[in-house]
C-alpha cells in the first residue's frame, strides 16, 4: 500500500460538515479524507447538507491529490449539498484548485476565514428554503 500524506478531521454540526486538512497531500491522503467524508455524508440519507472544506492547514498538494478533490466534487454534486464554503489563506492554493478542481453545479465561495464562509453558508441556506 502507498504511503499517505496529509492529515484531515471531519466534524458535524446540525447539517453543517466541515472537513480540515492539514499538511501536505498526495492522492492517498486525499482518497482517505474523502472516504471518510462521503460515509458521513451517505449518512445523512438524501437529506440537504453545507459543506465546508477549510484547507487554511495546507502545505501543498500533488496533482494527483486535486484530481481526487475533482472527483469527489463530481460525485458530491449528485447528493443534496446546498452549497460548499472553501476556506484557504493561500492565494497558491486557491488559484490551483480554481484551474484544477472543477466545482461543477456545487454552489461554491473561496473565503479567508470560517465565520464568513459559515455566515456564507446559513445565507445560501435560507435561500435555498425560501426564507
Amino acid at each position: 500500500m502507498a504511503p499517505v500524506h496529509g492529515q484531515f478531521d471531519i466534524s458535524r454540526k446540525d447539517n453543517i460538515l466541515q472537513i480540515r486538512f492539514i499538511g501536505s497531500f498526495n492522492e492517498f491522503g486525499i482518497k482517505a479524507a474523502c472516504f471518510e467524508l462521503r460515509q458521513v455524508i451517505e449518512a445523512f440519507n438524501g437529506a440537504t447538507f453545507l459543506l465546508i472544506s477549510n484547507y487554511s492547514g495546507v502545505e501543498g498538494a500533488t496533482p494527483e491529490a486535486f484530481d481526487e478533490i475533482a472527483k469527489h466534487n463530481q460525485w458530491m454534486s449528485q447528493r443534496n449539498i446546498i452549497a460548499k464554503a472553501i476556506i484557504t489563506t493561500s492565494e497558491t492554493i486557491k488559484n490551483i484548485g480554481l484551474r484544477r478542481v472543477p466545482q461543477g453545479d456545487i454552489n461554491s465561495k473561496f473565503f479567508k476565514c470560517e465565520n464568513q464562509a459559515t455566515q456564507w453558508l446559513i445565507e445560501q441556506e435560507l435561500a435555498f428554503h425560501g426564507k
